[in-house]
């Protein structure tokens, strides 16, 4: 069995002795009972209490230390504004984001790295799940270059980075505007709709939370389904109208993603059904079931639906005869 060098040994010890002398001291617990104090970062509530690390105006040599401790504490707030922090600094941070920590607030202000560094850094958030707050104010050696990469990753992949501060101003204005945008998205996610994926009988269901309307945050709903994939898409009940059914036959058309369309006991009237019967007919090829039933469909809505059906040799399941208005003979 080989020895471990010596120096590794020493190293540890070194930190183990910063993290006494010069970084426990900046840890703090805030209890859920605080809410004055919670109320300092843009984060949601939570259950539990929320930990906190504040090395803001320390050096960056105190980084590798505070990573030790943040790991072993699974610190949830960590500010390390104006530290000297470089590229080197942000690969750091990025090899811990990857591991998928509960960090939820990272505060790396008026630092000195460059887009290469906050690129390594949005790399590792592809995959991150809990990071929710990222302040990146005064760093002036960033550009749009990496700026665009953040608005990929917010926009692709990730859906629970939703508190972004930054400079508008040093920035080309439609990519900060991108930007915030899916962040805002991300923040109803989170609060609001808090997706799971679930799978019954070979279909992806995304189920939201029931006490929550998805009509009140539609983007935010089509944003889970693509990123978490679906094939059967139930929205009953959610008070959904003719431009949410527009929206939603846009983001469907031409993916091939669902099997199973339920749309029962809404408010969709003829534009609505228009939309679904356009998307049946040209711009999909697995739909085999769809469900309408207690709708607001007239006859030409319905007169659109039965002609999409009738060109159609994988549907298997129409339900829309029951509570709309609309002529029997067209549900025959």
């Amino acid at each position: 069995m080989g020895k471990i060098p010596p120096g590794i040994i020493n190293e540890d010890l070194k930190d183990n002795v910063t993290i006494e002398s010069d970084i426990t001291s900046r840890y703090k617990t805030v209890k859920k009972e605080s809410r004055r104090e919670l109320s300092k970062l843009p984060l949601h509530r939570t259950e539990g209490d929320q930990t906190q690390l504040n090395l803001e105006n320390m050096g960056n040599e105190l980084l590798t230390p505070a990573l030790k401790l943040i790991r072993y504490r699974r610190i949830h707030a960590v500010n390390l504004n104006n530290m000297q922090l470089e590229d080197e600094s942000l690969r750091l941070l990025a090899l811990y984001l990857e591991e998928n920590p509960v960090l939820r607030s990272l505060a790396i202000a008026d630092n000195y790295f460059t887009d290469d560094g906050l690129a390594q850094l949005i790399h590792a958030l592809r995959s991150n799940t809990h990071l929710n707050h990222l302040n990146i104010l005064g760093c002036a050696s960033l550009t749009d270059q990496s700026l665009r990469a953040l608005e990929d990753m917010v926009t692709e992949v990730n859906m629970s980075l939703y508190a972004v501060e930054l400079h508008a101003e040093d920035f080309d204005p439609d990519l900060v505007a991108s930007i915030l945008a899916q962040a805002a998205m991300n923040r109803a996610i989170q609060e609001h709709l808090k997706p799971r994926r679930v799978v019954t009988g070979g279909l992806v269901e995304i189920q939201f939370n029931g006490r929550v309307r998805i009509a009140e945050h539609f983007d935010s709903a089509i944003k889970a389904w693509r990123i978490l994939g679906t094939s059967f898409i139930r929205a009953v009940n959610e008070g959904l109208g003719d431009e949410h059914i527009v929206k939603l036959c846009a983001f469907l058309s031409g993916r091939n993603l669902i099997q199973s369309l339920n749309l029962r006991r809404n408010k969709i009237g003829d534009k609505g059904a228009i939309a679904i019967a356009n998307y049946v007919r040209k711009a999909d090829r697995t739909l085999t079931s769809l469900e309408l039933e207690r709708n607001e469909i007239q006859d030409e809505g319905g007169e659109a639906l039965l002609k999409a059906m009738q060109a159609n040799m994988r549907m298997v399941c129409c339900k829309m005869s029951y509570g709309n208005p609309l002529r029997p003979k067209i549900c025959r």
